[in-house]
């Protein structure tokens, strides 16, 4: 089987091919590449890079958005904090949940994204930060 590569822009403006293929990747594969985004490689680094270091940083530091302790839907998680397969053990990663409200979604966001302090603008450079501009148009409509 081999995993989709869904050119963004097609796919944005309506291109059954690549409708087909994101279709393929999001419901037989569970995988898919992206080409022709609006992001380009230097973003893509920052972000890795905004990543990294937030999660290098101490437990205590990342627990100030600790999605548990603040009751929040967006935030850190720390390890054990998820578990995809109730059948099954825990996951031992650490997550950060992002997110944004879209204005007349009818898919609730039900607590904004607590943004870290440290490291500084992590949520800036973070994935959050560009997330929004994939889902927009030129025109800046989702």
């Amino acid at each position: 089987m081999t995993i989709p590569r869904v050119d963004w822009a097609a796919l944005r403006a309506g291109d059954p091919v690549q409708v087909a293929e994101g279709r393929r990747g999001a419901c037989d594969v569970g995988f898919l590449t992206r080409v022709n985004t609006p992001i380009d490689a230097g973003q893509l680094r920052a972000a890795l890079a905004a990543s990294r270091a937030f999660f290098a940083q101490p437990l205590a530091l990342k627990a100030a958005v600790d999605m548990a302790r603040t009751g929040a839907s967006r935030g850190w998680g720390g390890p054990g904090s998820e578990q995809v397969d109730p059948a099954a053990n825990r996951d031992y990663n650490e997550v950060f949940d992002l997110g944004f409200a879209v204005a007349g979604s009818a898919l609730a966001v039900p607590a904004p994204t607590l943004g870290p302090e440290r490291p500084e603008g992590y949520y800036a450079r973070s994935a959050g930060a560009f997330a929004a501009r994939v889902g927009r148009d030129s025109r800046g409509n989702w």
